[in-house]
């Protein structure tokens, strides 16, 4: 049974449900803390073990208006089916005896310096979820730059769910926009079959490792490991904002103003996904075009940006940047330096 968009899960919800003990619980609100994109992703336990498959509905049925007298044409929707995989994401953490002994509490200072490698594993997945290529690299995930990177005028393919941020011909300091609708229906985070949010924690207690001139010492060890994906299961409810010009986004509400006219792009983005209601909406941005939607914000005639109340995981409430009511998280590993997107 699919989960209602209402019951869609976060990765720390699954993890709350599937660990009785609570440690992998932890470890996933730590990640929620750091990662925005976290706290809005749904996540749904993968229908194989491998991967989670999708039929994806590419054509819809044609009716047929009914003469008296006349029959009906059968007609058929075509389908697609895609499997989208798990990558699995690793890391060790270790830590002196000696120096976790020092203040009397081992354990909290091991979580304490545990901390940065959640941390490094956050940023790393952030990085993936949008730039992640299978094709270059088989062992990690399909992210979303690699599946929306052929602009088309085909509205039957997901090329024409990019729009051009209308960088001139040859600039290279480019980055995106994105808008994405988060729903068990439409797209969302995969974990293995079976598992608990598919995150692992081991503590491995004390070791004899080895430091970098090959001398012995005794320290104790953890092993993390995530293994996740992302389905897109209907593509029509991801939109790319390409080819922005970061150079010119730094004189947004100068004078001479040579920024994208970025609440434009992003009404036409709205105006693209076909229901609104099927989930979670979210833009995605990294500190620079933020910073200039921010800007904006100190224009007298502006009505499309706002700072409103949203209540994230925990229950807590926040002020954030919206844009006609729908928030727009920063991500900062969407980078600066994004090639050029091919418009004709």
């Amino acid at each position: 049974m699919v989960p209602e968009i209402g019951d869609a899960l976060t990765l720390l919800d699954v993890a709350r449900r599937t660990d009785d003990g609570g440690n992998i619980a932890r470890i996933a609100e730590m990640m929620t803390q750091t990662n925005e994109i976290l706290i809005d992703m749904p996540w749904v336990e993968s229908n194989e073990t491998s991967g989670h498959k999708s039929t994806i509905r590419n054509g819809l049925p044609q009716p047929t208006w009914r003469k008296l007298n006349y029959g009906v044409k059968q007609s058929k929707s075509t389908t697609t089916q895609v499997i989208d995989t798990c990558g699995m994401l690793e890391d060790y953490g270790q830590v002196d005896k000696d120096l976790a002994e020092l203040n009397g509490n081992s354990l909290a200072f091991r979580l304490s310096e545990d901390r940065a490698h959640i941390e490094g594993m956050n940023q790393e997945m952030a990085s993936m979820l949008f730039y992640g290529d299978t094709t270059a690299d088989p062992e990690k995930i399909l992210g979303l730059s690699p599946r929306y990177d052929t602009p088309s005028v085909d509205e039957k393919s997901i090329g024409c769910n990019i729009i051009d941020g209308g960088a001139a011909v040859g600039q290279t300091d480019l980055t995106s926009l994105w808008l994405v609708v988060w729903g068990p229906e439409t797209i969302f985070g995969i974990y293995p079959k079976g598992s608990k949010a598919g995150l692992i924690h081991e503590d491995l207690g004390l070791e004899t490792v080895t430091d970098a001139q090959g001398g012995l010492y005794r320290a104790y060890r953890s092993h993390f490991q995530w293994k996740s994906g992302l389905c897109v299961k209907d593509w029509r409810y991801a939109i790319r904002i390409a080819n922005l010009d970061v150079s010119a986004l730094k004189t947004a509400g100068d004078n001479e103003d040579t920024s994208a006219n970025l609440c434009k792009k992003m009404i036409e983005a709205i105006e693209m996904i076909p229901a609104l209601g099927m989930g979670n909406a979210v833009f995605y941005c990294n500190r620079r075009v933020r910073t200039a939607l921010r800007i904006q914000l100190m224009n007298k005639s502006n009505v499309f940006l706002s700072v409103e109340d949203f209540t994230g995981a925990g229950g807590i409430t926040r002020k954030e940047l919206a844009f006609q009511g729908i928030p727009v998280h920063r991500v900062d590993k969407i980078v600066n330096n994004e090639s050029a997107l091919a418009f004709n």
